[in-house]
C-alpha cells in the first residue's frame, strides 16, 4: 500500500461524525491503520537493512555507540545501586 493512500485514509477520519463506533470496531479500523502503515515501511525497512560498501568501514563507529551505551548501563545500575543502599 502506497503511503499516500495510508495518509489519505487517516484524512478521511471524521472526528465529528454523529454516528458512534463501538469500541471493538473503533480499535479494528486502529489496528487496520496499523497494519497499512507497517506494510508500507517494509520495503524502506529492508533496503536499509542491505550493507552497502559506504558502510562497511563503520564497524569500529557501531563497536563505539555499543560501548557507549554498556557503559550508561553500568552508570544507570550503580546509580539505583546507590540509591537503594541510602534509602
Amino acid at each position: 500500500m502506497n503511503i499516500f493512500k495510508i495518509i489519505e485514509k487517516i484524512g478521511d477520519i471524521n472526528v465529528n461524525a454523529p454516528e458512534q463506533k463501538s469500541r471493538r470496531e473503533a480499535f479494528s479500523s486502529l489496528s487496520q491503520i496499523g497494519k497499512d502503515v507497517a506494510t508500507a515501511f517494509v520495503p524502506a525497512a529492508i533496503i536499509a537493512g542491505i550493507p552497502s560498501k559506504a558502510s562497511a568501514g563503520t564497524s569500529d563507529a557501531i563497536t563505539d555507540v555499543l560501548n557507549f551505551a554498556l557503559t550508561l548501563e553500568y552508570l544507570e545500575a550503580k546509580f539505583y545501586n546507590d540509591g537503594v543502599a541510602s534509602g
